[in-house]
């Protein structure tokens, strides 16, 4: 990543940006459990470690997303060693992300007794009114495609993906928000 330039405006705004660009620019990714921190002149890479052939027993594994278009979960295919050719599992989506009615989750927000609902287009667009009737398109971010590598983490016990699908016993690990379309 190519450091930005201080900020020299002296505006209230411009010194707490140069403060937080100071801040930022002294944090160090550490070694955690799953992954090794390398340090090169281009930059840090972040290696994870498979154990026990790539997530197997309640730990988190590398997967590259082979199906989307489900509406509670997406199918990947698992870190096998040296390539993404492990198994292929069913991956349950951040519950912000289920689209299901049956499922009861993700589909509506309670404000207050009120509630705002979601009309999704596909797994990274929706559009969103809330209780006051104001509409807005929202997208995934990152958005789910095909080829994406993410994180994903295994369940000890496996939960139902909607009326006419198998169970999960896989979840997303990545993070992912909705945000106000920027095109709008």
């Amino acid at each position: 990543m190519i450091e930005p330039p201080p900020i020299l405006s002296q505006s209230p705004g411009g010194r707490w940006l140069e403060k937080f660009r100071q801040w930022a620019k002294g944090l160090r990714i550490l070694p955690g459990r799953g992954y090794r921190v390398k340090e090169t002149t281009g930059g840090v890479i972040l290696e994870i470690e498979q154990k026990g052939g790539g997530g197997a027993g309640g730990t988190t594994a590398a997967a590259v997303i082979t199906e989307i278009g489900h509406d509670n979960f997406f199918k990947a295919q698992l870190w096998g060693g040296s390539d993404f050719d492990g198994d292929i599992v069913d991956v349950a989506k951040e519950f912000e992300f289920w689209q299901d009615p049956t499922s009861g989750m993700g589909m509506e927000t309670d404000w207050d007794g009120q509630t705002a609902t979601y009309d999704y287009d596909d797994d990274s667009h929706r559009t969103s009114t809330d209780p006051l009737g104001n509409v807005r398109n929202q997208i995934a971010v990152p958005r789910y495609y095909v080829g994406q590598s993410l994180k994903v983490s295994r369940l000890a016990n496996a939960i139902p993906a909607g009326d006419d699908e198998a169970d999960v016993s896989w979840i997303e690990a990545s993070t992912r928000y909705w945000i106000k379309d920027p095109v709008e």
